[in-house]
């Protein structure tokens, strides 16, 4: 469908250069355009819309200023191939979408976001991946923030956490979580337009001690797959604290985070990569991805380069107390194309409510390629930390 709007785009074009009237039939388009320029909302599920929504995607992206007829020259002049750049963005979020809708119409992954260090986007990455997931797919995605914090990752998707279940309801109530779709909604809360369901941190006044990492365990277990087709897993801060060392245990996929302006969330990825090889966790470490946001154009073989200089130039602890001072990222695997920049966006920054429509074009694309590399991934549930004594077996949806 979208290359049959492209040659649509293209073939009205090459009319409008045949046409002696071309220029008032152009000036008619871009004042339409600019007429719709403030709905600024890109809707996948009604594609791309017809020559004038492409008009005004082309001619007015998200938050440009709106055009004069003066400026279509220039514009003109942009053409690669016959393409605006910005329908060719188009495009390639279509295409990533129908992408990530194919492969995960039969796959489903559990996946640990984690860094050891704190302010490392975590909570972000968790969010947008859960909700672009949802956006693409229309799959009921779960959110499950396992840090003892403020409710920072419901509350990044508009939900209060005292409106939804906890991980600790979970954990003490483990024969009331075996639940059918139908009802989720009424123990998990999930915003307006979407199906991202949230499971929240501990209320306030109650904290996680006491609990085992098998109880963690069994709770992530219990909720996978019960009524939601995927779930994210927002970790808190450490890397051997129960519901982190719970979470890598359960999970399919690990996602390493961090931050482009902040050398110590980079050197965080490598002290938990190396935390959790070291607890028998060394065949998730070494097909994880790497998401660094924040990036102002930084490549992700730019990001790998600053990965490897901080391995040279780092002492790391081993099993806290041996240094380990020649690490290499060939001791991870890690590789330039699973690392995946994301853009900064004002409105990530803003803490706003997740809203897929209203991040940059750039950054939907970022999400979705991170998600398409993930799904592309064959899974691995395999448990192999002895020391949990859990070995969980492989499901599906029904």
């Amino acid at each position: 469908m979208a290359t049959a709007v492209i040659d649509q785009f293209t073939t009205e074009h090459a009319k409008l250069q045949e046409d002696p009237k071309r220029l008032d039939l152009e000036e008619r388009a871009v004042a339409k355009a600019n007429e719709l320029a403030d709905e600024h909302v890109f809707r996948p599920t009604k594609g791309f819309g017809g020559f004038v929504e492409l008009t005004r995607q082309a001619f007015v992206p998200p938050k440009a200023p709106k055009i004069r007829p003066d400026d279509l020259a220039a514009q003109r002049a942009q053409f690669i191939d016959g393409v605006l750049p910005g329908v060719r963005q188009n495009l390639r979020l279509g295409n990533l979408m129908e992408e990530l809708r194919e492969l995960a119409a039969d796959k489903q992954h559990v996946t640990a976001v984690v860094n050891s260090k704190g302010g490392s986007a975590k909570t972000p990455v968790s969010v947008y991946a859960a909700v672009t997931l949802n956006t693409a797919t229309r799959h009921p995605t779960l959110l499950v923030d396992a840090n003892e914090n403020d409710g920072g990752t419901s509350h990044a998707v508009g939900v209060e956490r005292v409106e939804t279940a906890s991980i600790l309801d979970v954990v003490h109530n483990p024969d009331g979580f075996h639940v059918p779709a139908e009802i989720w909604g009424k123990l998990f809360k999930t915003p307006p337009d979407l199906s991202v369901y949230v499971v929240s941190s501990v209320p306030n006044g109650q904290m996680y001690d006491g609990i085992s990492k098998e109880a963690f365990a069994a709770a992530y277990q219990r909720l996978k797959y019960h009524g939601a087709h995927s779930m994210f897993i927002d970790c808190g801060n450490g890397s051997v604290v129960p519901t982190n060392h719970a979470a890598v245990n359960v999970a399919s996929t690990l996602t390493f985070s961090a931050v482009i302006d902040d050398p110590a969330s980079l050197r965080g990825i490598l002290t938990t990569m190396l935390a959790y090889t070291n607890r028998g966790y060394e065949p998730k470490v070494r097909k994880a991805l790497i998401t660094v946001s924040k990036c102002e154009g930084q490549t992700s073989e730019y990001i790998y380069k600053m990965l490897q200089d901080e391995a040279r130039n780092t002492t790391f602890k081993h099993d806290g107390h041996d240094e380990i001072s020649n690490l290499t990222l060939d001791m991870f695997d890690i590789k330039p194309e699973r690392i995946f920049p994301i853009p900064f966006d004002d409105y990530i920054a803003s803490r706003r409510p997740a809203q897929f429509g209203s991040i940059e074009l750039a950054t939907q694309i970022a999400y979705l390629e991170y998600l398409v590399a993930m799904y592309s991934q064959d899974e691995d549930y395999t448990n192999t930390d002895p020391s949990m004594g859990i070995d969980f077996p492989k499901e599906k949806l029904s």
